[in-house]
């Protein structure tokens, strides 16, 4: 069992022991028994599947197509009644954690793990992963984290927008009931009275003897392991880098959004502003819209960017520096005046871009060239495989030998299912066919059949002697795999027997 490290920051220690709990509960339950089985059995449908869906689309045969219908079938009644099966077995172990830790610490560490996987998911997404393109992470990304944590403008944010939702109702491929179900059976539960210690209200990351020597450790290791060696900055060097990385992201996208309409390979603000003045602007504006998130309006991205894009240019002439925020990209740090001036500006040229005169003598008295190429902070971008492997982002670049390895082992499964399926054809149709037309020479081979007792290791049929296969059978106390927050990703790691 492994508990990833953001866990160990953001919980305390009664709420560690209610997650803790929570996952003997399975095994108390007995719902680990055959996890690794079904997993693999669940992974290797879904391979067989899409080689299946491969050969069906180059082939005319239909004979294909059938098998595809057959085992697609299969494949999604086996994953509704397994993660029915599952959802159920998470309430069953949320009940067993309440009744150990309280129902309370248990309601507490289930509300505290969404917004931790939210919290590092962002962390992943728009600081970390964004700096490691450019080359750099931190000395010790665990104690970034736990700033960003820390932050209270953050925690106000995480909670005001991160509630369960109350109307969402468990969808049929959902592993785990959603949150505000498993809160109405937890809150439903007999409220027994659990001593608390102060040791409870502890921060969890208490517990690691030397936890400032590990971390650091565990963050090489991740990487070492990835077969990575980015570069290292210090705390505050790496945030100042993050809070350029983060504020210049769109002031970039505008530039390349002006080099493609401008034609132009070397786009400057110059290029964007004699774009606004012949009419472009609303071009632009969609544009930037393109990529952005639903609800955000067309002329304040070209505002948010312009604006990007003026502050990269007093800051690299040394007139001004990014701020990290947690909240949203970096702030730009100048005087106040300044500020002032730069609003103005950008404000004017996308409100008025046929009165650019104004736009131009503003910026020469801020000192920024229009015409000069604006230098952005870091190293040019890396490849996207370059980046942090995390537990729900993995790379998929596949050596070729390894390819063909793989190719061959999915050729051994899609074989292995048609035998199975012509097996289990020609074991109902030895055994039915008798039946349904008495034939006294291949009545007289058919085994006898008596109630407990197995059948043979081979039974005859019409084609031959085929081995006896059991039918599916399915289990109440299916057991799935548990899913626990990694060291990196909050759903990749899977505990049962024998696996890791």
């Amino acid at each position: 069992m492994y508990i990833g490290v953001p866990l160990l920051l953001g919980l305390n220690n009664g709420e560690l022991r209610a997650v803790l709990c929570h996952e003997l509960g399975h095994y108390a339950g007995r719902h680990t028994r055959m996890g690794a089985l079904t997993y693999r059995g669940a992974v290797a449908l879904e391979l067989v599947v899409d080689r299946l869906r491969l050969t069906a689309a180059g082939s005319r045969n239909g004979f294909a197509t059938l098998l595809l219908l057959f085992i697609t079938g299969y494949a999604r009644l086996y994953r509704r009644i397994s993660f029915a099966v599952r959802r159920r077995q998470e309430i069953e172990a949320d009940a067993d954690a309440a009744a150990v830790v309280g129902k309370q610490f248990t309601i507490a560490a289930l509300r505290r793990v969404h917004e931790l996987t939210v919290a590092w998911n962002h962390f992943l997404a728009d600081y970390l992963v964004p700096v490691q393109r450019k080359g750099f992470v931190p000395v010790d990304l665990f104690l970034v984290f736990d700033d960003l944590l820390r932050d209270p403008w953050y925690r106000d944010l995480l909670a005001a927008v991160q509630g369960p939702d109350p109307t969402r109702r468990a969808a049929r491929w959902d592993t785990h009931p959603p949150l505000a179900e498993r809160l109405r059976m937890l809150d439903a539960l007999e409220d027994r009275p659990v001593p608390t210690a102060e040791r409870d209200l502890a921060p969890a990351i208490d517990l690691l003897a030397g936890e400032r020597t590990l971390l650091p450790s565990v963050q090489e290791t991740l990487f070492r392991d990835a077969g990575q060696q980015p570069e290292t900055l210090p705390w505050q060097e790496w945030a100042d880098l993050a809070a350029a990385v983060t504020a210049t992201a769109p002031a970039l996208v505008l530039l390349r959004a002006a080099g493609r309409i401008g034609g132009t390979t070397q786009p400057t603000l110059n290029t964007v502003l004699e774009l606004l003045e012949h009419g472009s602007g609303s071009l632009l504006a969609k544009t930037l819209a393109e990529g952005a998130q639903p609800g955000q309006e067309a002329p304040q991205l070209l505002r948010t960017a312009l604006f990007a894009l003026v502050g990269q240019a007093l800051v690299a002439d040394g007139d001004a520096r990014w701020r990290l925020s947690w909240t949203g990209p970096g702030v730009l740090v100048a005087e106040e005046s300044r500020l002032l001036r730069v609003h103005d500006l950008v404000d004017a040229a996308v409100s008025t871009p046929v009165q650019l005169r104004p736009v131009y003598l503003e910026l020469t008295l801020l000192g920024v060239r229009p015409d000069a190429p604006v230098a952005m902070p870091g190293r040019p971008d890396r490849a996207s495989d370059d980046t942090l492997p995390t537990g729900a982002r993995r790379s998929t670049t596949i050596a070729p030998a390894k390819r063909d390895e793989r190719q061959a082992r999915e050729l051994k499964a899609v074989l292995a299912a048609t035998l199975v399926f012509y097996a289990a054809i020609g074991f109902v149709a030895g055994v039915l066919t008798p039946t349904l037309n008495p034939d006294p020479v291949l009545a007289g081979r058919l085994p006898k059949v008596t109630p407990g007792v197995p059948l043979p290791a081979v039974v005859p049929s019409p084609w031959g002697r085929l081995p006896a296969l059991p039918l599916p059978s399915f289990s109440l106390h299916y057991n799935p795999p548990l899913s626990l927050p990694s060291v990196l990703g909050f759903s990749t790691v899977t505990v049962g027997p024998g696996t890791r």
